[in-house]
């Protein structure tokens, strides 16, 4: 979905633009309570200053829910579950799973096996060369290799 949010088959799913603005604003009341604890203790010379800024700290990584590390695990097992059921995609290593929406571009060998430990690209065939073909347009001479 456009909207930043995700359906699911199982309901409504996580809208990201409601999380983030939930935590831009934890982040702000913490930023605005340390701030003010900063500046009324400050001037006080009583006061260590090395354990009032720790204090302040304190205060703005507490914004951070706890629980935030077990609900980007949870995310990603879902994840796999669902590449799993829809499209049947197997990952062996799930913590692979975030960085898969960077890639781009994807290399294999015409066997599906890596036959050695380097790869050497010889031609990119782009995706139009296909459509070209079930429109009924005759395919290029060489098989839409570039």
């Amino acid at each position: 979905e456009a909207g930043g949010g995700s359906n699911t088959a199982g309901g409504e799913g996580v809208n990201s633009s409601d999380t983030f603005a939930f935590l831009l604003l934890l982040l702000l009341i913490a930023l605005l309570s340390a701030s003010t604890v900063l500046r009324e203790a400050w001037g006080d010379v009583t006061r260590n200053h090395f354990k009032l800024l720790l204090h302040v700290t304190i205060i703005v990584t507490a914004v951070i829910p706890p629980e935030l590390p077990m609900e980007l695990s949870l995310a990603v097992t879902q994840g796999l579950g669902e590449l799993a059921r829809r499209y049947q995609v197997y990952c062996t290593e799930p913590f692979r799973i975030p960085l898969a929406g960077l890639v781009d571009t994807c290399c294999f060998d015409k066997t599906g096996t890596l036959t050695s430990d380097e790869l050497r690209m010889h031609g990119v065939r782009l995706p139009s060369a296909g459509a070209d073909e079930a429109a009924g347009a005759a395919p290029a001479g060489d098989g839409g290799l570039v």
